[in-house]
């Protein structure tokens, strides 16, 4: 994580507090530099009128991107733990690991990796949907598209520039629903018409919480999109 160094740094700014956060040794010194100066910004000396939950997790992760340049996945961890455990942070109190489950990692990331990836496309080797659809090989007019839909994603195939034979496949998420580090498919639909998967299919998060994994992932899923298209009849006027 790279702190830009601003004077909000200095070591007035961190005081040697006899808090449950010195006692922490899993929690690097650069973090807990940071989490005392959320703590002196955001949280007042007088605490008789504050109320923990008045706290804004958007308003600490915008201070941390904005004016510290920490970058945006490490700000949110660091933003929402601060919400969370802050408060028995800096009193006396039991020990909390500094982590968020990849799981909230992932939805909070979730959208802003898939534009990242559409416009780097090129960077990857593209997969191409050259397949038989009813029986037939169809060659559409590009690789693929993908775009950022509700709670999930939509592949776009276009085939000879026809929008009534071109091909939406539609994935829709439960983030709430599944394991530890899985989630469930909602629904999944190829333009509207058939649908791809059951409902409710459980499938594994990416490895951990780095672009470089969203994208593992999000080709695998792309991969097995390409085998269902290849294995399913569509109803739709393909010649």
């Amino acid at each position: 994580m790279r702190i830009k160094k601003k004077n909000v740094l200095k070591e007035s700014y961190l005081i040697n507090e006899s808090v449950l956060l010195d006692q922490l040794t899993h929690i690097k010194p650069n973090v807990k530099k940071v989490l005392r100066l959320i703590n002196k910004k955001f949280v007042p000396k007088d605490k008789e009128d504050f109320y923990w939950w008045r706290l804004s997790q958007y308003e600490i992760e915008k201070f941390l991107v904005d004016e510290m340049s920490i970058p945006e996945l490490e700000s949110f961890k660091i933003a929402k733990f601060f919400v969370k455990y802050g408060e028995r942070l800096f009193s006396e109190s039991e020990p909390f690991i500094y982590d968020v489950p990849v799981k909230e990692v992932f939805k909070n990331m979730f959208g802003k990796y898939l534009r990242k990836f559409n416009k780097e496309r090129n960077l990857f080797p593209d997969l191409e949907f050259n397949t038989k659809v009813n029986g037939k090989k169809i060659n559409f007019t590009s690789p693929y598209d993908i775009w950022d839909g509700y709670n999930g994603l939509i592949i776009y195939l276009g085939y000879e520039h026809n929008i009534n034979t071109s091909l939406t496949i539609r994935f829709t998420f439960d983030f709430e629903k599944g394991g530890e580090n899985t989630i469930l498919i909602k629904s999944s639909n190829i333009s509207y018409d058939n649908q791809v998967l059951p409902k409710n299919t459980e499938i594994n998060l990416p490895k951990d919480d780095s672009y470089e994994s969203f994208v593992e992932w999000v080709q695998e899923l792309i991969n097995n999109s390409h085998t269902i298209l290849s294995d399913i009849n569509i109803k739709d006027n393909f010649n």
